[in-house]
């Protein structure tokens, strides 16, 4: 690797690391991760309310969102909709399972 290409490299961890640290000030939920001092995984993601970024130990990341699930049912006729936020309800004749979908 060429001086060019490792400053290249630079830059763009510090635009990733820039990204979540503004996230942050925005007031977006953090998650870090501790890298494993021994095997190569880091270990799970937790909730960071006072992040340090001490970046050389952690990884940092906004926290994703979750998506919803929810069951849409027939409640009368003509056709209406009702919300259960319970996925496991039973006994909801027709009812659709339904997956937010996150962009």
């Amino acid at each position: 690797m060429n001086d060019e290409e490792a400053v290249q490299i630079v830059h763009e961890r510090t635009e990733r690391y820039l990204e979540v640290m503004r996230a942050f000030t925005n007031g977006a939920e953090i998650q870090v991760r501790y890298k494993d001092p021994v095997g190569d995984e880091p270990i799970g993601w937790r909730d960071a309310s006072c992040p340090v970024w001490s970046w050389f130990e952690c990884q940092y990341r906004i926290k994703p969102i979750e998506p919803r699930e929810f069951l849409l049912y027939p409640v009368s006729t003509p056709l209406k909709w009702g919300v259960d936020e319970n996925v496991n309800a039973k006994g909801w004749g027709g009812a659709i399972k339904v997956r937010e979908i996150i962009e």
